[in-house]
């Protein structure tokens, strides 16, 4: 009986130190997110202050979001998107980016 007691303990420790981790990469996911938004928002105001042509725009946005530590995915360099949700952190080196 008293192993079963533990047994129950264990588990329910596991779980909660589960919840936690999941937690703690949804925390960083939404960070992550906010802060792309942010850098993405400063680079829009960049092109707007500067006046630069709409054919210029993407290859400057690409830099200026670069500048900011976030690399444009694959796949949108490809269907040429420059969405705030088309820049990942260089640290995700898991996602196919294009730096250049």
């Amino acid at each position: 009986m008293r192993f079963v007691a533990v047994l129950f303990k264990l588990v329910l420790i596991g779980a909660g130190a589960i919840a936690a981790l999941g937690v703690a990469i949804l925390g960083v996911a939404a960070w992550t997110h906010s802060n792309v938004a942010k850098a993405h928002g400063t680079c829009e105001m960049r092109i707007m202050e500067n006046a630069i042509e709409q054919d210029k725009s993407s290859e400057y946005r690409r830099a200026c979001m670069k500048s900011h530590g976030y690399l444009m995915t694959g796949d949108c360099f490809v269907r040429s998107f420059s969405t705030a949700s088309c820049f990942v952190p260089r640290w995700a080196v898991w996602i196919e980016k294009i730096d250049f």
